[in-house]
C-alpha cells in the first residue's frame, strides 16, 4: 500500500524509478551480449 501512495503523491517519482529499471535492464543485456561473443570468438578460435 506504501507504493499506492507514491504513485498517487508524485508520478514523476514512478516515471523516475522505471527509467533507472530500464537502463539497468539495457546495461545487463548488453553485458550479457559481449560476455556472449566473447565466448563464441572464443570457441571458433580453438576450431
Amino acid at each position: 500500500m506504501k507504493n499506492l501512495k507514491i504513485i498517487l503523491i508524485n508520478p514523476f517519482t514512478t516515471t523516475t524509478v522505471l527509467w533507472m529499471f530500464t537502463g539497468i535492464v539495457l546495461i545487463v543485456e548488453s553485458i550479457i551480449d559481449i560476455i556472449s561473443l566473447i565466448v563464441n570468438a572464443g570457441g571458433k578460435a580453438k576450431e
